[in-house]
């Protein structure tokens, strides 16, 4: 094969090919063509096909692309097994994924993030083939304590829960990070070497 398409399938002239072998980077499907017969796998299928409908195959799978992406694997119940990502199913999973910045400030500046925390703001991140959002924190934010804003303690805590929820109704993982944190009385506004032991234990 040489170069792939839009689509990310391969170019091919597959009159000239005995055994070929694709995986693609963002669908988690793969596409094995013998002398015979397609065979097509994804996380949780597998389909073999006469090799004379290999072409009907790429027309029908570049036209229904969106609908090729709706067989990802599940995004819930990840864990690490050996050196992999598994999800509640055991299957392998690729995090592909954003950070979403503001709620580690956010507080400190009078709001609970940078920019909307809504669902077309998450309609826009899901563009981009996404599965994951990674989410930076403030420790002092979460406790509510050493002088920020209104928006914090309960109300920031109620807030990120309720973007956590909205990502994780979109499907998306959620990675929790403790972003900003200080020891003592000192503001969280930067990050540090390592959580302190005064307000992080």
């Amino acid at each position: 094969p040489s170069q792939g398409n839009d689509h990310g399938f391969p170019h091919l002239n597959h009159s000239h090919i005995s055994t070929l072998h694709y995986t693609s980077p963002i669908t988690l499907l793969h596409l094995s063509l013998t002398p015979t017969h397609i065979i097509i796998t994804t996380s949780s299928i597998m389909i073999s096909l006469p090799r004379s409908l290999f072409s009907v195959f790429l027309l029908l799978s570049s036209y229904h692309y969106s609908h090729v992406l709706s067989l990802s694997p599940s995004m819930f119940g990840l864990r690490v097994v050996g050196n992999s990502v598994v999800n509640e199913d055991g299957l392998v999973v690729r995090l592909l994924g954003v950070n979403r910045s503001g709620m580690e400030f956010g507080c400190i500046t009078g709001s609970l993030g940078d920019g909307p925390l809504d669902q077309t703001s998450i309609d826009a991140m899901m563009t981009w083939n996404i599965n994951a959002v990674r989410v930076p924190l403030n420790s002092n934010c979460w406790l509510g304590i050493n002088g920020h804003s209104q928006v914090s303690g309960a109300n920031y805590v109620a807030g990120v829960k309720a973007y956590v929820d909205l990502l994780t109704a979109n499907g998306l993982a959620v990675i929790l990070d403790l972003h900003w944190s200080a020891p003592g009385t000192q503001i969280a506004n930067k990050q540090i070497e390592m959580p302190d032991q005064d307000n992080v234990p």
